[in-house]
């Protein structure tokens, strides 16, 4: 088994440094399967130097040349296996992706495309819900900002069924204001609207807020 330094543990590294680099002025960037088949040629070339470039600075700082090189020696036949299943799935689709971390700890997600990096989510209350945690970060964001719109977009569609037809049917009850029946007992009232539905409210500060919505 290999550590987590080892080369296939730093493979997770090598797809980091796809998926997070960005071009300099000038360059373009370069497609991930490129550094898929190179990893998968140095494998099979047992040119454990060229694999080692391919790691990413992390990766690198973590297992230095030497350690890689008797770890790349000794498991050589399954990094092999690896390689010909790399080779296979760069001959697919290949999309990498990226998150960057603003100021204000927002997460920008981006995804590589025709060579460009492009905005997949996280920007305008535009959530790129790919994984579990983009949909808790979308949430949160939302939650933050107060946005309703926000937290339905990451709600289920069952979920937001249910809450939009609340919604909808708070709105329909409530739209005859003179069919209102409000009942006031000091700094609390209970209006009974059309439908059924029934608001307690309290007076705070001179204004009236909504406890609770039946």
């Amino acid at each position: 088994m290999l550590g987590s330094a080892g080369p296939c543990g730093a493979l997770a590294g090598l797809v980091a440094l796809v998926g997070c680099g960005a071009a300099g002025p000038g360059r373009s960037t370069p497609e991930p399967r490129s550094a898929l088949r190179a990893w998968a040629a140095a494998v099979r070339a047992r040119d454990a130097g060229a694999a080692y470039a391919l790691l990413d600075e992390r990766a690198r700082s973590e297992t230095d040349a030497a350690r890689f090189q008797a770890l790349f020696d000794a498991n050589h036949a399954e990094l092999t296996a690896q390689a010909q299943a790399l080779d296979a799935r760069a001959a697919s689709d290949v999309r990498a992706r990226a998150r960057l971390t603003l100021v204000d700890g927002e997460v920008v997600a981006l995804v590589l495309e025709d060579g460009a990096w492009r905005i997949d989510g996280g920007v305008l209350d535009a959530p790129g819900l790919r994984a579990p945690e983009d949909a808790i970060a979308a949430l949160r964001r939302a939650l933050a900002r107060r946005s309703l719109p926000g937290v339905l977009r990451v709600l289920s569609r069952e979920t937001r069924a249910d809450v939009e037809a609340e919604i909808a049917r708070f709105l329909e009850a409530s739209g005859d204001v003179a069919a209102l029946e409000t009942r006031t007992e000091g700094d609390t009232a209970e209006v009974r609207l059309g439908s059924g539905v029934r608001v307690t409210l309290v007076r705070e500060g001179g204004a009236w807020r909504v406890v609770d919505v039946e």
